[in-house]
C-alpha cells in the first residue's frame, strides 16, 4: 500500500501527492503519450494571476476508468481516508520546460577613439512564447532581435559635461507565430454572434497559423550645451 509521499492543506483542503502508484516501465509509457499530447496554454494558478497561464494537457473524465492508473489511485486514495468516498472532477497534467520561459540576452562593448569619444555596439534579443492560437494549435513563439550604436562626444573644454553631441540608432526585427484558430468556439458548425465568418464559405473562420515578421529602425541626435 502506497502512503502520501507529502501532505498539505491548502484553504482548509487536504492534499496528498503519491509517488510509484504504478510500475516505472508503466509510467514511462505515460510519460510517451504526454509527450507526443497537445498541450494547451490555458491553466491558471489563481483568478488574479489569469494573465500567467501554463501549459496543461487535459484528459476527458470519460477516458479515466480506462488507465491502471485510476485503480491504483483509489487504493491509495482509500487508505489515506478510509471510510470516505470520492469522485474525479478533473484530470490534467501540467507542462513546465525552457519553452515557457523568457530569455533576454544581452552583449554589449564600448571603447573610446579618442579622449573626446565614446562609442558603444550592442546587441540583444528576446525569445518568449507568446499563447498566440486555438487549442490544440501549438506552442507559437516571439523573438526580438535588436542591434545599437553610440557615439558620443565632449568637448574637451566641457563644464559638468557640457557642451556635447550624442548619436543613436538602433534596428529592431521581431518574428511573431500566430497558431491556427477557429472561430467556431461553440463547435455547432454555425455562425454565431461574436464569431467571425468566411466570405467563401459562410462559415466560422478558420485561419491558419502563420509567422509574422516586422521591423523598424530610428536613430537620434542630441546636442547639450
Amino acid at each position: 500500500m502506497s502512503a502520501p509521499s507529502r501532505t498539505a492543506k491548502i484553504e482548509g483542503r487536504d492534499v496528498f501527492v503519491f509517488d510509484g502508484l504504478v510500475p516505472a516501465e508503466e509510467s514511462a509509457r505515460y510519460y510517451q503519450t504526454l509527450s507526443r499530447a497537445s498541450f494547451i496554454r490555458s491553466e491558471m494558478a489563481r483568478p488574479d494571476t489569469q494573465e500567467h497561464r501554463h501549459w496543461v494537457c487535459e484528459m476527458p473524465l470519460e477516458n479515466l476508468p480506462k488507465i491502471s492508473l485510476w485503480p491504483a489511485t483509489q487504493t491509495a486514495v482509500a487508505a489515506a481516508r478510509p471510510g470516505e468516498s470520492y469522485a474525479p472532477y478533473r484530470v490534467y497534467t501540467n507542462s513546465a520546460a525552457f519553452g515557457d520561459l523568457l530569455f533576454t540576452p544581452r552583449y554589449a562593448v564600448s571603447f573610446e577613439p579618442t579622449d573626446n569619444q565614446v562609442t558603444l555596439l550592442g546587441a540583444s534579443a528576446a525569445f518568449g512564447p507568446n499563447s498566440r492560437g486555438g487549442e490544440g494549435s501549438g506552442p507559437t513563439d516571439t523573438q526580438v532581435y535588436g542591434v545599437d550604436f553610440t557615439w558620443k562626444w565632449k568637448s574637451p573644454r566641457h563644464h559638468g559635461g557640457f557642451p556635447f553631441v550624442s548619436f543613436q540608432t538602433e534596428a529592431l526585427l521581431r518574428r511573431y507565430d500566430v497558431g491556427a484558430f477557429d472561430w467556431d468556439e461553440d463547435g455547432d458548425g454555425a455562425v454565431s454572434p461574436g464569431e467571425v465568418v468566411d466570405d467563401d464559405t459562410g462559415l466560422p473562420a478558420v485561419l491558419a497559423g502563420e509567422r509574422l515578421t516586422d521591423y523598424g529602425l530610428y536613430a537620434q541626435v542630441i546636442y547639450g550645451f
